[in-house]
């Protein structure tokens, strides 16, 4: 797997309270995605199976299973009851242990349960630090870059200057340099300090690990002849890391969603308009809003409806006394002491009201959005709390600078930001930002994303790693 965020787990089955029965018993296993997987017979008198059902988790994506209970009758199968358990739920329960009442299609309790057990199958990911020596190089200076297959850079060594230099230590994770693949070739270039190149050489981590140091010589390009030189990396530390699962299970996910009501958008009664309201296929806006927000439901740790402040900008009022007011930005349900709404589905019928009733106006400013997020997420902050604010947007940013020291900051901050742009204009300075790959921050236009598609999980892909990077700091 070479997403930090995902990890596997190995399911087992267990019915509680069986009826007494003579007939022969299959349980079975199946998601969206999978193929119905099935344990083996039994009996009254074996009730655990030693069957496992494999399956993987990958943040933003909703995985719901459906177990099902058959008898065998005249070596057919006869249905007896189901259930459904989502991944969210066994991993949030206590001990990774979850018991669900078999159902009847009509959804009355059959009096029979299944207890479903949950085991992560442990992934390799080393903390290292790492020593990096030379020999015989040039004194005048030189300095390493350490790149993936694909020639993606890895890490750059600072230029030494020292026929034998030693590098500053690197603490790095093998997720990092190898996606946890240990016999993936590492390709490691060696400069002077004028960047003239001197040679590589290719090493794997399994080589590393298994022997702790590894001494390679330098080879001239695109020839088999050897340079004089060598490098020399050492593991002077190594730790296993944490997996995703230790953030998620003590993890509480916060949304916050910013809605663009510019004029730019059109009027909402215009069919061209991107708030444009129609029954029969939802707008840009509410397929965003839903998505997303179902991820977040599907991720809330508590049995109450997921509180969601959501707020619009860009919109126009008129006062008591008769005079435009064009705020910031302003809460959808109207009431600034507690933006919060309860429910995906009730976000989106505040949206469908608001859309009908606001006066569009602009302009497409989402700072102060973020500088209000931020607030939030100090006087609401405790150590399990992650925030996340979705802002869809029809324009590009406006004061760039100013947006730039905003995200540069949320290193500071337990907070992603996921910035959609929807319709038909160009987004130059957000696409801008997003490729720095700031942590923290996701920028993705709507119409590079496949129509009809699952898409919350790759626009959700940095935030666990900055997740991670939060908690380690506290």
């Amino acid at each position: 797997m070479e997403n930090l965020s995902d990890f596997k787990l190995e399911i087992f089955l267990r019915i509680k309270n069986l009826k007494i029965q003579k007939k022969e018993t299959i349980i079975t296993i199946k998601n969206n995605k999978s193929e119905e997987k099935e344990c083996e017979n039994i009996s009254n008198q074996n009730i655990k199976w030693e069957h496992r059902f494999e399956c993987e988790y990958s943040f933003g994506q909703i995985d719901i299973y459906e177990v099902r209970k058959y008898f065998i009758e005249d070596e057919r199968r006869k249905a007896f009851g189901k259930l459904q358990f989502s991944l969210a739920e066994i991993i949030y329960s206590n001990g990774m242990k979850l018991t669900k009442p078999l159902l009847n299609e009509n959804n009355e309790d059959l009096g029979e349960s299944i207890e479903i057990i949950a085991r992560e199958i442990q992934n390799i990911n080393l903390s290292l630090t790492l020593n990096i020596f030379g020999r015989k190089l040039d004194p005048k200076g030189s300095y390493l870059i350490f790149k993936k297959p694909n020639q993606k850079e890895i890490f750059k060594t600072e230029t030494q200057t020292q026929k034998s230099p030693k590098w500053k230590p690197v603490i790095i994770s093998t997720n990092q340099l190898c996606d946890n693949n240990l016999s993936k070739l590492i390709l490691v270039e060696c400069y002077k300090f004028d960047s003239t190149f001197i040679g590589n050489f290719q090493f794997t981590m399994e080589n590393l690990i298994s022997q702790n140091q590894v001494t390679l010589p330098l080879k001239i390009a695109n020839s088999q002849k050897k340079t004089k030189s060598e490098i020399v990396i050492q593991i002077s530390e190594k730790n296993q890391e944490k997996s995703f699962l230790d953030f998620l299970q003590k993890t509480m996910f916060h949304l916050i969603i910013g809605i663009d009501f510019t004029i730019s958008n059109g009027r909402a009664n215009m069919e061209s308009s991107l708030h444009h309201l129609d029954k029969s296929q939802p707008n840009q806006y509410q397929q965003i809003i839903s998505q997303i927000g179902n991820v977040f439901e599907y991720l809330n740790k508590s049995k109450k409806k997921l509180q969601i402040p959501v707020f619009g900008f860009g919109a126009k009022f008129i006062s008591q006394n008769g005079k435009e007011i064009t705020p910031d930005f302003f809460p959808l349900n109207n009431n600034s002491d507690n933006p919060e709404i309860k429910g995906i589905d009730n976000v989106l019928s505040q949206y469908e009201n608001s859309v009908e009733t606001l006066y569009f106006y602009g302009p497409s400013n989402f700072i102060p959005i973020i500088t209000s997020t931020k607030q939030i997420t100090k006087h609401k902050f405790s150590s399990n709390d992650y925030y996340v604010l979705l802002i869809i947007t029809d324009g590009d940013v406006i004061r760039i600078s100013e947006f730039q020291k905003e995200i540069e900051s949320l290193n500071n901050y337990s907070l992603s930001i996921v910035v959609f742009g929807i319709g038909d204009l160009e987004f130059p300075e957000l696409e801008m930002i997003d490729q720095q790959d700031l942590n923290g921050f996701t920028f993705i236009p709507f119409s590079k994303i496949e129509k009809n598609t699952n898409f919350a999980k790759k626009v959700l892909r940095k935030i666990p790693k900055h997740c991670i990077q939060q908690f380690k700091q506290k």
